[in-house]
């Protein structure tokens, strides 16, 4: 009885890091809204979406895909790569210009949207 209890005890220990490990992967996940000016603005509709290890951009004219590597910080399509950095719902990355981005229902969106809605 007492070995049962232990085996039980460490089955939850392991089932609780996986749902843990699990969540905090996909935290990344979601919609993502260009800022402009100054961080004053944000674009109407999602232009970027993360969704695992695949990274999505719509151009207007149609929708880029691509692989995301958040322990190399790249996004790498068509054999060119370009880092990025991702830090509490906001995405900047380079490709020739500065692009930063803010995931939907995050602290710097939320901030965002409370600004435009005074003006």
């Amino acid at each position: 009885m007492k070995k049962k209890r232990i085996f039980l005890s460490i089955l939850f220990v392991f089932f609780f890091l996986f749902l843990t490990a699990c969540n905090s992967t996909s935290s990344t996940d979601g919609d993502y809204y260009r800022v402009y000016e100054n961080g004053t603005r944000l674009d109407d509709e999602v232009t970027m979406r993360i969704k695992g290890n695949t990274w999505y951009h719509d151009y207007g004219d149609g929708e880029e895909e691509a692989t995301i590597n958040f322990d190399t910080k790249t996004i790498t399509a068509n054999g060119k790569s370009v880092s990025f950095s991702l830090d509490n719902g906001i995405f900047i990355f380079e490709d020739g210009s500065k692009e930063t981005y803010v995931k939907k229902d995050s602290e710097a969106y939320t901030s965002i949207k409370r600004e435009m809605n005074k003006k």
